[in-house]
């Protein structure tokens, strides 16, 4: 995975998190979504064992896409940085083509880390 700064803001700096909603979709709109996400011209991408990781440095944001063997497939999470007034926010949100259930687990253990990452830094 990428450790880049855009990262290392994204999942690790500790800033308030918001969010973690998704939505269900259909397969081919899932499809679509990730080839749209991969060809934007500044996407830089790289593969974990089940997840393509996409940053999407100009827009501040972060794709986890997930691949066959991943609990969550087929599913994809974004992290975006946003600025609200003077607060820098990290917003949470997901798609699915998969099952609900699985994706709200998917999204509680981000939701779970983002705030043992934050108490880290109280």
């Amino acid at each position: 995975m990428n450790s880049s700064p855009l990262t290392n803001l994204l999942f690790a700096s500790g800033l308030p998190t918001e969010g973690y909603d998704f939505r269900v979709v259909s397969s081919l709109e899932l499809q679509q979504m990730r080839d749209e996400i991969v060809a934007i011209s500044d996407a830089s991408t790289s593969d974990g064992p089940n997840l393509t990781f996409v940053e999407l440095e100009a827009e501040k944001t972060i794709w986890l896409i997930t691949r066959e063997g991943h609990f969550a497939h087929p599913s994809m999470l974004k992290r975006s940085l946003l600025k609200h007034g003077t607060t820098r926010i990290v917003q949470v949100s997901g798609v699915t083509a998969g099952s609900p259930e699985v994706m709200r687990v998917w999204m509680g253990q981000f939701r779970e880390q983002d705030a043992h990452i934050s108490r880290g830094f109280s």
